[in-house]
């Protein structure tokens, strides 16, 4: 994340010193090695370099933060969330900002490398770290860095309180598993949401895709040049869809592609075990387009090894960036992807 250390000059020199000094190398020593992006103002940081009981590499990396500051200053300011640090944790501040006291960093992992906790480490882990580093340039926000963690399905809530008891910065990912757009709200966010406002940890973020899970942030030209699909006997009737729902003029954000079980597919046995009356309508509704009954035929899913064929064909992940960086796709996913990028915005190790 962006840390940015703001606050009077005055308040510095006023500060417990030894608090103060142990927090500038807890920062430091994040910005070092790529962990997380820290600014700090010029002026603080002269003080700090003929002030601050420092060690000569820990003086070069603020001297290396002095001469970044121009380049990096507006950051807080484009941020969707940063943490602003102080010597009280109280400072004027915009309602983006997560406000921490020097003492509080301190007695906390905050500094350590962000956790990216997801339901399936190699599924959505590595769909979610090709989007952050596809797309952190689009958002002028710095490399992303993060630790991938995985939480399984109805384990996920228990590592993401375990990471909130060690203080650490986390944003947990999970699935919708949404039918349609009408779908009554994800449960599993609406608890990870609860957990971190009665834990009292700003810091803990959970987050779910547009969508009804990883595999429908992926484009049709990734799936389909893919070896389940390319045997899908299926395939045309998904095209057809895309193309009427063009043509008719249907949101984009409400596509049959977003919402598919693109793993088992649909059939009339599946259709029939929907108990949301409204999610079997638009199900209805939409696969009418194409003069398909839902109570009659099957429309074949492409399995649930879809990002295993991309693992094993590296061109997949370039058609994957060149996909996901058009505004077709960004007009559904943008949102989502912007506020990952600076949860766990970071950089590259710094050699001093």
């Amino acid at each position: 994340m962006i840390f940015y250390l703001h606050c009077e000059l005055s308040h510095i020199r006023q500060c417990d010193a030894d608090v103060r000094d142990e927090t500038v190398r807890l920062l430091l020593r994040a910005h070092r090695n790529g962990d997380h992006v820290v600014i700090i103002s010029r002026e603080i940081c002269r003080f700090l370099i003929e002030n601050a009981d420092l060690s000569r590499a820990e003086k070069a990396m603020l001297e290396r933060i002095l001469f970044e500051h121009p380049q990096r200053a507006s950051l807080p300011r484009v941020a969707k969330r940063y943490i602003l640090v102080s010597p009280s944790g109280a400072v004027a501040a915009d309602d983006r900002a997560i406000q921490v006291s020097f003492r509080k960093l301190v007695e906390a992992k905050i500094t350590d490398r962000s956790i990216l906790l997801v339901e399936n480490i190699a599924r959505d882990g590595v769909l979610y770290g090709e989007l952050l580093r596809n797309h952190h340039d689009l958002h002028a926000c710095p490399p992303p860095a993060y630790v991938p963690m995985h939480g399984g399905g109805s384990d996920l809530p228990t590592v993401f309180i375990e990471q909130i008891n060690q203080r650490r910065v986390v944003c947990a990912i999970v699935d919708t598993d949404r039918l349609a757009p009408s779908s009554e709200p994800v449960a599993k966010l609406e608890k990870l949401g609860r957990i971190a406002t009665e834990m009292n940890w700003p810091c803990a973020f959970s987050s779910a895709p547009p969508c009804r899970e990883a595999e429908n942030c992926l484009p049709m030209d990734v799936v389909f040049q893919l070896e389940s699909g390319i045997s899908n006997p299926s395939k045309d009737h998904y095209l057809s869809l895309a193309e009427e729902e063009g043509k008719l003029g249907h949101d984009v954000r409400q596509s049959f592609w977003l919402y598919a079980d693109l793993k088992e597919g649909i059939c009339p046995a599946n259709a029939a075990k929907i108990g949301n009356d409204a999610d079997r309508a638009w199900l209805r509704a939409k696969l009418a387009v194409i003069n398909i009954d839902i109570e009659v035929h099957s429309l074949s899913g492409f399995g649930n090894r879809v990002f295993d064929q991309m693992a094993a064909h590296g061109q997949s992940w370039s058609i994957l960036r060149q996909a996901t960086r058009t505004n077709s796709w960004r007009e559904i996913f943008d949102e989502f992807v912007a506020f990952l990028v600076w949860v766990f915005a970071g950089g590259r190790k710094v050699v001093t």
